[in-house]
């Protein structure tokens, strides 16, 4: 347990970024722990996000290789303005390339959102509405529905 808490930590973690504690996303996290959570935050605190999410996940005992399963399958970004999505694996990669991994293909749009912008490159909205497990959750799916982004309920 300990090697897989370490190797998370050693290619996840946001390292050197500053901590603001403006927002606390442990109440989304501890949320997503036993089911569906989702929240609307600032696009540039999607990474305090990421690793405190990381943080009570690993704390709860799921292994690294499940935690990134699951963000890269189960979590959900919209704008909440323009409604382009932002697929779980695409904000995971984003840790990777703020602590200056070279990511090979990466679209410009991902330098859009570390920046703190929109995907899409004619919006000004700067914020995410975050989904964790919307699968799980009837309002999360009538809302993203309402969205145009339709998602199956899991069976």
């Amino acid at each position: 347990m300990r090697a897989a808490r370490m190797n998370f930590w050693k290619l996840f973690a946001v390292k050197g970024f500053n901590k603001r504690t403006a927002t606390d996303f442990t109440s989304f996290a501890e949320n997503a722990k036993h089911g569906p959570a989702d929240c609307v935050i600032v696009i540039s605190e999607w990474l305090v996000l990421y690793e405190t999410l990381g943080k009570v996940l690993m704390n709860s005992g799921m292994t690294a290789q499940v935690i990134v399963g699951l963000v890269n399958k189960r979590l959900i970004g919209v704008c909440p303005k323009c409604r382009t999505l932002y697929p779980g694996e695409g904000l995971a990669t984003l840790s990777m390339m703020h602590d200056g991994l070279k990511i090979i293909n990466a679209p410009p749009d991902a330098y859009r959102v570390l920046e703190g912008h929109c995907r899409n490159d004619s919006c000004t909205c700067k914020k995410m509405m975050i989904f964790w497990k919307p699968d799980e959750d009837r309002n999360a799916i009538s809302r993203l529905a309402g969205l145009g982004i339709n998602v199956r309920p899991k069976v």
